[in-house]
């Protein structure tokens, strides 16, 4: 009995199987294509032409910044189609519409006036969104970028604007191949603030002995004739340290770093705790200085402010 029974479900089993309905042919196009991942179109840079053209009839409808054609330090005014060689050999591979968002930032179109100014050695860029005036001069023969203008308006400052604008430079002078960002500091803010973005000054100890005497002289007139014994030993710690640092490019940022320790002075002076007593003093300086794009302490201090 066992074999029969054994027989008579595997009958039935084989016959359960063929009345199941038969399987649908598998389309294998169909199959393949539904493992393909849709891979996202890639738009390509617009050429410099094409931004010319683009920034040309923004200008005529009233939609976009307007643009001033021209070569100052050749006494010329040129028209876009001359200024175009002169564009493309700068500039190379990399459309204007690349370099305008990396010196204005992504809101370029929005600026009231946009001034581009070729010459037989680089480009000058140059605008204003109502707020912000700045230009820059790019020389890709020296590698070299100069920061020839930027200012803030007093209740702009310290909140952070120009962070997101340095940043979309840096990302394009990299892209350009730059090796040196150069300016010179004033204007307000300006003396202190690149200090903190990391550029160093072309002559740092005698900058550092500037604002250490600077502060010095604040302090002492706070004072009057009776010494504040406290603020002459944090004094007499400042000289000390810069003597020390002597020779070390980051001495004036290491400086405004300890002065930002200097309890009694800063009482003294009325600097709000936390802030350096050397940011007065540096504020009343004009220096030259520099940004080393293939130096990693420079970089590292600069990213450090713009992250």
């Amino acid at each position: 009995m066992g074999v029969i029974t054994r027989a008579l479900e595997q009958a039935i089993s084989g016959a359960k199987q063929a009345a199941k309905p038969a399987a649908a042919p598998v389309n294998k196009a169909e199959e393949l294509a539904k493992q393909i991942v849709k891979r996202p179109e890639v738009t390509r840079p617009k050429s410099t032409a094409e931004t010319i053209i683009e920034m040309e009839q923004l200008t005529k409808e009233g939609k976009g910044p307007t643009i001033d054609w021209g070569s100052p330090y050749e006494g010329t005014e040129l028209t876009p189609g001359q200024a175009l060689p002169k564009l493309k050999d700068t500039f190379g591979s990399i459309g204007l519409d690349d370099v305008m968002t990396g010196v204005f930032g992504d809101d370029w179109r929005k600026f009231r006036r946009v001034g581009i100014e070729p010459d037989n050695h680089g480009v000058a860029i140059k605008g204003t969104d109502g707020d912000i005036t700045t230009k820059v001069y790019i020389n890709p023969k020296r590698k070299t970028v100069t920061h020839e203008l930027t200012t803030i308006p007093r209740n702009q400052q310290g909140v952070g604007r120009m962070r997101p604008i340095l940043k979309s430079r840096l990302d394009l002078y990299e892209k350009m191949g730059m090796e040196r960002v150069e300016l010179i500091a004033g204007l307000d803010t300006g003396p202190y603030a690149w200090l903190r973005y990391g550029f160093v000054p072309k002559y740092p100890n005698e900058l550092a002995e500037t604002a250490i005497s600077s502060v010095t002289r604040q302090a002492r007139k706070a004072m009057g004739k009776e010494d504040d014994w406290d603020v002459v030993e944090e004094l007499a710690d400042l000289d000390a340290m810069a003597k020390e640092l002597k020779g070390n490019k980051f001495i004036n940022q290491l400086l405004i770093e300890h002065a930002k320790n200097m309890p009694k002075t800063g009482k003294l002076l009325g600097v709000p705790p936390g802030t350096s007593v050397l940011k007065s003093p540096y504020l009343e300086t004009t220096w030259e200085g520099y940004l080393d794009l293939k130096d990693p302490e420079q970089m590292s201090i600069v990213k450090e402010y713009i992250r």
